[in-house]
């Protein structure tokens, strides 16, 4: 599965936890960006295998910019880049102990063809234990279906990583 991850912030890359070729188990971090002060964990949404980090140390971080992406089952391109409707703004006390989390949520792969505007999933951000904001994700562009060998191969993977899951399941 292939997830690209966008920035729901403007904010300063403080410091990249991960590099690629690591494997991630669900919420191992990937980087800390700085925003307003505060430390913004981007965490891995599941298990997966680190590819590529788009950004650097000290970088600036646009709101919109593309940090991740959602897979796409059937298209001509194998994921589709997402954004928000805006900032992602949570108000915190000034005592803040609790960790904020923050998650791109969707069901996938996303069937292709996909339409620039389509909601796919959301963001989700939560202080400790508490959900305190969800926030829809829109694809940026579009997604054509791929040809009849793309929608054959990523059927046949998709059938392998099934199998993969349910031996893993297993033990």
């Amino acid at each position: 599965m292939t997830i690209r991850i966008k920035s729901e912030i403007a904010g300063k890359v403080w410091k990249i936890e991960a590099k690629p070729g690591d494997i991630l188990a669900e919420d191992d971090p990937i980087l800390i960006l700085e925003s307003m002060k505060m430390e913004i964990p981007i965490a891995a949404p599941s298990r997966c295998k680190l590819v590529e980090i788009l950004v650097a140390e000290e970088e600036a971080v646009a709101e919109g910019q593309t940090v991740g992406e959602a897979k796409v089952f059937g298209g001509e391109r194998g994921y589709v880049p997402l954004v928000g409707p805006g900032l992602v703004k949570v108000m915190l006390p000034r005592d803040n102990s609790e960790r904020l989390n923050a998650r791109i949520v969707y069901t996938g792969p996303v069937p292709a063809p996909v339409k620039k505007g389509q909601a796919i999933g959301a963001v989700k951000v939560w202080r400790g234990d508490n959900l305190i904001l969800t926030q829809p994700l829109h694809a940026a562009e579009d997604v054509r279906a791929g040809s009849l060998p793309q929608r054959a191969f990523d059927a046949v993977t998709e059938m392998v990583i099934a199998l993969f899951r349910a031996g893993a399941e297993r033990l």
